[in-house]
């Protein structure tokens, strides 16, 4: 191979990789769709064409704040909680919840959200959800927690022997897995993170945002 052969081989590699380069970085930068972060929609409280996504974890002490109207208020006193504001703007916005358990710090969390699943299929998801946020102290430390969880079910009303059951299965642990997959993908790094119709908002801006579309 002579020396001229050589150079345009090599252009042709930096070229190849400057190709490379770029779509990466291209793909890394574009902004992810409405329905990539809302994902299934599998567990949907309100309605309206706002669409507010939530990543949370049941055993994150922040993620239980923006359901407190009092723990709110301590953060700023115009600011609502998830649920005044799904109240003041009903028939408007549609909340859906996924779950991002930071398994690494919070032992509990991933079962937790398992539980909360298993609740689901009993058609008391959110109801379960609230429980969960309600009683934070009581299981996120508990080497006991799938008990606690299986007597908040039954506290329901739930068949807690249904409930036990879904709430360890292979179909509803791939369920929050997928959740936190999606998580990944959205470079999530804490919880509780908001998405208001696709876009990344900070709590303290969710009102704002939400207001401006509504108008």
């Amino acid at each position: 191979m002579n020396v001229k052969s050589l150079a345009l081989f090599g252009l042709l590699g930096i070229g190849f990789l400057l190709g490379m380069v770029f779509l990466l970085w291209n793909f890394g930068n574009t902004e992810p769709s409405a329905s990539d972060v809302a994902g299934e929609m599998r567990n949907v409280k309100g309605s309206g064409e706002i669409v507010v996504v939530e990543f949370s974890d049941f055993q994150c002490p922040y993620c239980a704040a923006v359901q407190d109207p009092n723990e709110v208020k301590a953060i700023g006193s115009e600011l609502l909680s998830i649920p005044e504001l799904s109240e003041k703007y009903q028939g408007k916005i549609k909340f859906v919840y996924r779950h991002y358990p930071l398994t690494s710090t919070h032992k509990n969390a991933q079962m937790a959200a398992q539980a909360a699943e298993a609740a689901g299929e009993q058609n008391k998801f959110f109801e379960y959800h609230d429980v969960l946020f309600a009683q934070q102290e009581e299981w996120s430390l508990s080497d006991k927690a799938n008990e606690v969880f299986v007597g908040y079910a039954e506290d329901l009303g739930m068949d807690g022997e249904k409930f036990k059951t879904e709430m360890t299965s292979k179909e509803i642990q791939a369920r929050v897995n997928l959740d936190a997959a999606a998580a990944t993908r959205l470079r999530i790094t804490g919880t509780p993170s908001f998405f208001v119709n696709g876009i990344k908002t900070d709590f303290e801006e969710l009102e704002t945002r939400i207001k401006s579309l509504v108008e």
